[in-house]
């Protein structure tokens, strides 16, 4: 993850470039973490997964959906870049989805995101709590930058 809070995967899956496919899947045979986190106050989530398919300033495309088929078929935690979204965003993955014209890429992922998400409740609370703590953990940390700086700035 770098400074910006984000990994190549991350920013593949904001832009989804032509053959982004074969991008994914050259970074994952690099190595590069596809449950890996970024920053957890962006409204486009936390995982490259929502990053893909959260509709900030953008409508979901096929490319977009097919994309995101693609990290779930390799195996990416979905509950976790469902949660991380919800924390972020304050909406689900589905519904974003949901809300675009339904297409046959579109539905299709939206099979594979509620199936990914039909696990005993306990998980996806526990995913969320994660969420929660690292969101609470970050607004922490910003606030105690702040403070540490504005102390040195003189009020008059």
């Amino acid at each position: 993850v770098t400074p910006s809070y984000c990994t190549p995967l991350h920013l593949l899956a904001s832009t989804v470039p032509p053959d982004a496919i074969g991008l994914a899947k050259l970074l994952l045979a690099a190595g590069v973490d596809m449950d890996a986190e970024g920053c957890p106050i962006d409204l486009a989530g936390t995982c490259a997964l929502s990053w893909c398919i959260s509709n900030v300033n953008r409508h979901i495309t096929d490319e977009r959906c097919e994309l995101a088929t693609f990290l779930i078929e390799e195996g990416c935690d979905v509950v976790k870049a469902d949660a991380g979204y919800l924390v972020a965003s304050g909406a689900d993955l589905l519904r974003n989805l949901e809300d675009e014209p339904l297409t046959p890429a579109n539905q299709r992922l939206i099979d594979l995101i509620k199936s990914a998400l039909n696990v005993e409740e306990s998980t996806y609370e526990a995913a969320f709590e994660v969420a929660q703590q690292r969101l609470d953990a970050h607004r922490e940390a910003f606030y105690a930058r702040m403070n540490a700086y504005t102390r040195h700035i003189p009020w008059y």
